[in-house]
């Protein structure tokens, strides 16, 4: 009887410590993909990282080049083809830590999202592979991020801050924005409509910046 009173409570004791540690790895879970999405408080007048005439004017001259292409891995171990695709690719860089990327990030899902299967959409950071499947995780992105720790591709695409994307089609750079905001917003959907060969559909910018806002610097 004395081993029956000792036995019993510490296998239950061993039981309900093993179900409240798997309880606690599904919350650390959840509260990691449901982390809030950093403090959005921009100021319409003065950005933090403006969109300079020179980063407009370096960007533009990448329309219609070659885009290189990349074969590489996600952070899920995933492989994809960047430069190289049946459908147009939109590529959103992203610099590891800078909060910039982590203010856009919800509305760059969201386009993702408005256009579906139509477009593929990556993003390129600058972190290892555990820190993209960690950006994709905490911040539910909707599409592979892909690790570019030796800013092979970052460079290749001349993508000098956050927050830059370049949409290719057909084996060339279509367009690459320095940043974004209300109006860049338009100009990219309406874009990537067109090179994708479906209506343009209004995007609510929500709470985008009204002036051109680029990100932290690679």
């Amino acid at each position: 009887m004395k081993l029956w009173a000792v036995t019993l409570p510490a296998g239950l004791a061993l039981i309900c410590g093993a179900g409240l540690m798997m309880l606690k790895a599904e919350d650390d879970k959840a509260a990691q993909e449901n982390a809030p999405l950093g403090n959005i408080k921009f100021d319409t007048n003065q950005p933090k990282h403006p969109v300079t005439p020179d980063m407009e004017k370096e960007t533009a001259l990448s329309t219609l080049k070659p885009a290189p292409r990349f074969d590489a891995v996600d952070g899920r171990d995933v492989s994809h083809t960047i430069g190289v695709s049946d459908k147009p690719q939109l590529l959103l860089f992203i610099v590891k830590g800078c909060p910039c990327s982590v203010d856009a990030q919800p509305i760059m899902s969201k386009l993702s999202k408005h256009f579906g299967d139509a477009v593929e959409f990556y993003g390129i950071t600058n972190g290892d592979k555990a820190e993209a499947r960690d950006f994709g995780v905490r911040y539910s992105v909707p599409f592979p991020v892909i690790p570019d720790h030796e800013k092979a591709i970052i460079k290749a695409y001349q993508a000098k801050h956050s927050v830059y994307s370049a949409l290719i089609a057909h084996g060339k750079i279509i367009k690459m924005w320095p940043g974004y905001s209300v109006d860049m917003l338009a100009e990219i959907n309406a874009t990537i409509a067109k090179t994708s060969g479906v209506p343009v559909k209004p995007f609510d910018p929500e709470y985008a910046p009204k002036e051109k806002t680029s990100g932290c610097a690679f």
